[in-house]
């Protein structure tokens, strides 16, 4: 565990900007401290937001650990 957060890194992101998309490998487990984050799906070419999450969550920790790629659109709102 000390090993794992010793390699923690903070950024920012600014709004609008796509964390994951459908099918991208996650290779990043992404902790959100302060914001909101939606995230939806793509049908037809167009993007339907379905969920929004507000501060203190992880995005991409499934994935990492099932090695799969990502199922939904994740988007920084603000």
């Amino acid at each position: 565990m000390i090993q794992t957060v010793q390699f923690l890194e903070p950024r920012i992101e600014v709004a609008g900007i796509t964390l994951f998309d459908e099918l991208d490998e996650v290779n990043e487990i992404i902790f959100i401290m302060q914001g909101t984050v939606d995230m939806g799906f793509e049908l037809n070419k167009m993007r339907k937001i379905g969920l929004r999450f507000r501060k203190s969550n992880a995005f991409g920790a499934y994935e990492c650990i099932k090695d799969q790629r990502s199922s939904y659109i994740t988007v920084c709102k603000t």
